[in-house]
């Protein structure tokens, strides 16, 4: 039975709960050193550079303070993403028994950085901004060895990347709604489809490794799937024939076989995954492509990934997106289109069961669906 709770918003509001109690337990800590009251004379231009400094720490990119800490990529990273301005307002928002929330993590970061190098100089007014990646490394090894500020360090992290993956960046305050424009409308330009591929490059390869293997899996998850789709082909008897029924039992063959079970157990590196191929889920703003909706994400193989998004029915049944095109824009190695191949094959059997009369796509997708889904099908199994 559902509670009505997705994961997302379990955690979500755990993250809040804890980062609430973590600075509950910081607040002595605070106290004694004098910083509370340096952070209720924090001006606002230096707590949102600490945000900053922290989400160019979580998650770098090409951003000048990125750039400052000796850390950086070419690619958008915390913030680019715009989340930080959403997350200090939503901390503080949702914690008014704890006022300036933002503030006083703001003055912890800039203390304990005034201790790790008093001396660090930049172009930012926030001590901590200032520091370089590693001695930003040397400001959590403190809190971690802290008892006060152990909850907090352990918790700043996995917020922060909650924030910047999550729709925070892509949502205005002002209208209360998402800002950008879903893909899917129509055939996906060639910028658009660069777009696409430089987001989810950014989603699959910037959530280091060690956060990722701390994740959950994603809901129906390569494992999961295949277990289903074995279950359920073996106890069904289609109350359809000709080419349905044709690739229906093609597909059986497929998710048996050993290549099958290869994607379930083989062990590969894991990614941060949206888990959720719809492209609506993709919003396009002329710049680049934000992602919504993370309800279901977790960790998860970066081809069964890919698969699930070329393979989304809304994707491939509707003409807006070409395979190839897609996969030409993504550096995979052999190795990985190998399992992309095998995903596809099982997420087109998967859709290929959700168009069968009774199931939850067969009157939600236009006539004649199920017969060019079983085509697709058998055209993957060639």
């Amino acid at each position: 039975m559902s509670s009505g709770t997705s994961r997302r918003s379990f955690l979500g509001t755990a993250l809040s709960v804890g980062a609430v109690a973590a600075l509950m337990q910081a607040r002595g800590f605070l106290q004694g050193r004098g910083w509370l009251d340096t952070a209720h004379a924090a001006t606002v231009d230096l707590v949102h550079d600490t945000f900053n400094g922290l989400f160019a720490f979580v998650v770098p990119g090409a951003d000048a303070y990125s750039v400052a800490q000796g850390v950086s990529t070419p690619d958008p990273g915390g913030v680019d993403a715009g989340a930080a301005d959403v997350f200090i307002a939503t901390v503080d928002e949702s914690t008014p028994f704890i006022p300036s929330f933002s503030t006083q993590v703001a003055a912890i970061l800039n203390g304990l950085a005034g201790a790790v190098n008093p001396a660090a100089d930049g172009p930012f007014v926030s001590p901590f901004a200032r520091l370089s990646f590693a001695e930003k490394t040397a400001v959590f090894q403190i809190m971690d060895g802290t008892d006060a500020l152990k909850l907090l360090g352990g918790l700043l992290p996995p917020f922060v990347a909650f924030f910047t993956y999550s729709e925070a960046g892509v949502f205005d305050p002002a209208t209360r709604s998402l800002t950008g424009t879903p893909l899917g409308s129509g055939r996906l330009s060639g910028q658009q489809l660069d777009d696409l591929a430089d987001a989810l490059e950014t989603l699959h390869t910037r959530v280091p490794a060690d956060e990722v293997d701390r994740l959950p899996p994603r809901i129906s998850s390569a494992p999961d799937e295949v277990a289903w789709l074995r279950e359920y082909v073996g106890e069904t008897t289609l109350p359809v024939d000709g080419v349905v029924a044709t690739a229906f039992a093609a597909g059986a063959d497929s998710i048996g076989s050993d290549e099958a079970t290869r994607l379930s157990d083989e062990t590969v590196p894991q990614v941060f995954a949206l888990a959720d191929g719809n492209l609506a889920n993709v919003l396009w703003d002329g710049d680049g492509c934000g992602l919504v909706d993370f309800e279901d994400s977790g960790a998860s193989d970066r081809a069964y990934e890919i698969a699930d998004l070329i393979e989304h029915v809304q994707s491939w049944l509707t003409g807006v997106l070409d395979a190839d095109d897609l996969l030409s824009r993504l550096d995979l190695d052999s190795e990985t289109l190998r399992r992309v191949r095998t995903a596809r094959r099982l997420f087109a059997l998967h859709w290929l069961v959700m168009l069968l009369p009774g199931n939850p796509g067969h009157h939600r997708n236009p006539p004649g669906s199920a017969d060019r889904q079983a085509q697709r099908l058998l055209d993957l199994l060639e």
